[in-house]
């Protein structure tokens, strides 16, 4: 649980930060960019590398795809991702509640971030979790959606 609170405490401290920070933060923008894409980049192989390629991976693949053309916030997708974690090594939780903590400080550089997207983030994040209180083998499934999600999700950086 300490894991997951580090990984979503990101985007709370980005916004403080980038509230004492905004003039400073445009003139790296792009650098924040690629450190979006390449800490993106680094959780999605890390997932394909715990997935078995089966017929439920390929589903929550083609899921995830389609859920982040109506759902644009990427805390689904890092909260399915951290939930994940939590079965795997304590190592893989822990580098992947760093690479979202490092998320959250670049999407709130990059973006406004009002208290309504906030909340949002926060429940999005959480959903995931709930998985855990079932008893059903999902881990190729949500492997899959956290892969096919963020894979549309790292366009989010592009504007």
């Amino acid at each position: 649980m300490v894991f997951q609170i580090i990984g979503f405490l990101g985007l709370i401290i980005g916004i403080i930060l980038a509230k004492k920070f905004r003039n400073e933060l445009k003139d790296i923008k792009n650098f924040i960019k690629i450190i979006s894409f390449i800490t993106i980049s680094g959780i999605i192989i890390r997932l394909i590398l715990s997935a078995n390629f089966s017929l439920m991976f390929f589903v929550g693949l083609l899921i995830g795809l389609i859920t982040n053309y109506f759902i644009k916030n990427n805390y689904l997708y890092y909260g399915s991702s951290l939930m994940l974690a939590s079965s795997m090594h304590i190592n893989d939780e822990i580098l992947f509640s760093i690479l979202i903590f490092i998320l959250g400080l670049t999407q709130s550089a990059l973006k406004k971030i009002n208290r309504k997207f906030l909340l949002i983030s926060l429940i999005l994040f959480a959903l995931p979790f709930t998985f855990l209180l079932t008893n059903l083998n999902y881990g190729g499934f949500i492997i899959g959606f956290s892969i096919g999600g963020l894979a549309i999700g790292i366009n989010q950086f592009n504007k």
